[in-house]
């Protein structure tokens, strides 16, 4: 019996050394990777919370510190309403020009240090060629809103504020998917199945091992997916891409030809912009539209490395420059004032150095990006004006 359980404890012993060694492997591993790679850590992140009225918002009062994708480092927080900005007065001090941004995780500022959003750098543009006035910008951004959305955050918290001016950010990316009939449902589905718990936040999202492990995943998935072994089911193969199981949803609003629920998602967000305009202007406010394009449509190979990822897709119909001609003439027609991000990156970024503009990984604005965005919307709420 005795020697039963000394080798029992042997057992257990040898294999809480396995575990040991293999925690003391994975911990060096790390620490070599953030030593050697800082570039590789990953994006501090804010966190959100349901919200009866408006969808949901960021968790109020979180301060967060970290490294972006290019390893600089990062500071993000929250105000005590749930938006990536300080505290402001409901009344804005005598003087002061008020100017709010609505929009989802580029005007957040996704990856990047809170000072160098394009909210906080338009607020130091127009502060610096007014010296003799008073701005001050609020950022009501938050991730995954659509169009919709947005109309909302505007009439239950921006409207009390009441700023001089509204500029609202369109993603054209997925701006017009976001506002797609069960979208949200399926978005919430996907996030639901792979609900992140307090272990996730606290030892996994962190890890440079973690994340470089899931980038193998996913490529290595890609790779099989998309290899000659991948089949495109009996289920899917009679319906048209953008309806599969396996189809990027946010890609729908670059449909050249739109129809079914993505023309639908066309004309809701057509007149969610034109509701948004008539309220800003009722309440004597200017309203501008900043047009931020995704990074495969201002850099063709990224748009042909997507293509690449995704059986069955027919180039023919995709048009990723679509969507800003689209609302160019829907604003010519309303008289909406707007600025085409798509134009000054053009005028001001030679086609090769445009990957700067973008993380790699994360797909939102670098520094530089933000940069550009930030003066574009300054020089025209100053009312200079800009690249055409």
């Amino acid at each position: 019996m005795g020697s039963f359980f000394s080798k029992g404890r042997r057992a257990l012993l040898g294999v809480a050394l396995a575990l040991a060694s293999l925690a003391f492997a994975l911990w060096a591993a790390e620490w070599g990777m953030r030593r050697l790679r800082p570039d590789l850590l990953p994006s501090s992140r804010l966190h959100t919370q349901p919200d009866a009225r408006i969808g949901w918002r960021f968790q109020p009062n979180q301060r967060v510190q970290g490294r972006s994708e290019w390893g600089t480092p990062l500071r993000q927080r929250t105000n005590a309403l749930g938006f990536p900005d300080g505290d402001h007065a409901e009344e804005a001090a005598p003087g002061t020009r008020r100017i709010a941004f609505l929009g989802d995780s580029f005007t957040a500022a996704v990856g990047v240090d809170f000072d160098e959003s394009f909210v906080q750098v338009a607020g130091r543009e127009l502060q610096r060629v007014a010296p003799q006035e008073k701005i001050e910008v609020l950022n009501f951004g938050v991730p995954g809103m659509g169009t919709v959305r947005e109309l909302l955050v505007w009439r239950h918290v921006v409207a009390f504020f009441r700023p001089e001016a509204v500029v609202l950010a369109f993603f054209l990316g997925n701006d017009v998917a976001n506002n797609a009939t069960g979208y949200e449902e399926t978005m919430a589905a996907r996030k639901e199945a792979r609900r992140r718990s307090w272990f996730y936040r606290a030892f996994l999202e962190p890890s440079v091992l973690y994340q470089q492990f899931k980038l193998a995943q996913r490529d290595l998935r890609r790779a099989w997916r998309f290899g000659r072994g991948r089949r495109i089911s009996p289920e899917d193969a009679g319906k048209p891409f953008w309806e599969r199981s396996y189809a990027p949803l946010d890609w729908r609003g670059y449909l050249r030809n739109p129809e079914g629920t993505v023309a639908e998602a066309w004309k809701i967000t057509e007149s969610a912009i034109v509701t948004l305009r008539d309220e800003v202007e009722a309440a004597k406010a200017r309203f501008v539209v900043l047009l931020i394009p995704g990074a495969e449509a201002v850099m063709p190979e990224e748009f042909f490395k997507a293509l690449a990822r995704h059986p069955g897709i027919e180039t023919t119909e995709w048009d990723p420059d679509y969507p800003r001609r689209r609302l160019i003439d829907f604003f010519a027609s309303h008289r909406i004032a707007h600025v085409d991000l798509t134009r000054t990156f053009a005028s001001e970024v030679a086609e090769a150095d445009r990957r700067r503009l973008y993380f790699v990984f994360d797909q939102h604005f670098s520094p530089e990006g933000h940069r550009l965005a930030g003066r574009a919307i300054a020089r025209a709420l100053a009312g200079k004006p800009g690249p055409r």
